[in-house]
């Protein structure tokens, strides 16, 4: 189980058949592991730790405090593997929802988010989204960087799905705003 850096190419969101193969994967693994399959539990992380080291180091902007909170959100999924997960919550959900709730608890909420930049034109709406307050920047980082639909995004944050699409909207539009001036 090896951990990697944020991926330095911009993020291309996959087609929707390789986004529902994948679930499925992740889906399977959990259910195998909550199975007693120790195994199945590498494979879970091996499917599900990228993106969630990611959003971490998002989260906190250092390499090693986002591989201690890495380390204690699947100590956490480990410790919780036997809980039912509410219905309609894929596997790839339920482990964001632990490594938000473990950065939240470590970190109160005090790093905020940061993002990685490469390029210019990248840079420059980085720039812009870190002007936002913490919930719009938790939406964007989750939607545009790491992939997630807004049903998703409900499921993480815990908030109703109409809030995160109006959060999105909003935040899209204060970062096109902040890009003018």
């Amino acid at each position: 189980m090896s951990t990697v850096r944020p991926t330095k190419e911009p993020y291309t969101r996959p087609s929707a058949l390789q986004s529902t193969r994948r679930r499925i994967r992740i889906d399977r693994a959990l259910r195998r592991a909550q199975g007693g399959n120790s195994e199945a539990f590498g494979t879970f992380y091996d499917l599900t730790h990228a993106a969630v080291y990611d959003y971490l180091f998002f989260r906190t902007d250092d390499e090693k405090i986002a591989h201690g909170l890495l380390a204690a959100t699947y100590l956490s999924a480990l410790k919780r593997i036997k809980e039912i997960r509410p219905v309609g919550v894929t596997a790839e959900v339920w482990i964001m929802q632990i490594a938000r709730e473990t950065a939240t608890a470590r970190l109160h909420d005090s790093f905020g988010l940061a993002i990685v930049a490469y390029g210019t034109e990248r840079e420059h709406k980085i720039q812009a989204m870190k002007q936002l307050d913490s919930a719009h920047q938790e939406c964007l980082v989750l939607w545009a960087f790491l992939g997630f639909g807004v049903g998703d995004i409900s499921a993480i944050l815990g908030v109703p799905l109409n809030n995160v699409t109006t959060m999105l909207e909003s935040a899209l539009q204060m970062v096109d705003n902040l890009l003018r001036l």
